[in-house]
């Protein structure tokens, strides 16, 4: 029940359940970066229906821009466009297709990054399932 130094606690499970065990573990005293989580069925916040609205994606290595529509993804488009996007599971949970952002705010919807990688200096974005809340984001890609 009580961390060790270097352990780790593994979830995987319903939304509701791990989220239940992270609060239990915090207040044991395990700290954010020892708990990682998998989820049966990606979950999305609240707000992400309600965004509906489109922006740019750009790709760093040639310059290439496209409209991504409130109804497709950011992978989805790239791919309607040629661009080789690494895929696995395409809910936001396996991590397989993690790109870096150069510039823009991206809107996280993947289950597969920790609170903390989200709000990091250097971020990336599941192109399966995320979103972007600034007009433009570029991606090391």
């Amino acid at each position: 029940r009580a961390p060790v130094s270097g352990a780790h606690l593994y979830l995987c499970g319903p939304q509701g359940f791990m989220t239940h065990l992270q609060q239990q573990a915090q207040a044991l005293g395990w700290r954010a970066e020892q708990v990682h989580t998998e989820a049966f069925s990606a979950t999305l916040p609240p707000s992400a229906q309600e965004n509906g609205e489109s922006f740019t994606v750009t790709l760093a290595s040639t310059g290439a821009s496209w409209p991504v529509p409130a109804d497709k993804t950011i992978a989805r488009v790239l791919l309607e466009n040629g661009v080789d996007v690494p895929l696995s599971c395409e809910m936001g949970l396996c991590g397989a297709c993690l790109t870096p952002v150069l510039s823009g705010e991206a809107d996280h919807r993947d289950t597969v990054q920790s609170e903390e990688e989200k709000s990091a200096p250097r971020q990336q974005i599941a192109l399966c399932c995320s979103r972007s809340r600034s007009k433009a984001l570029v991606i090391d890609l």
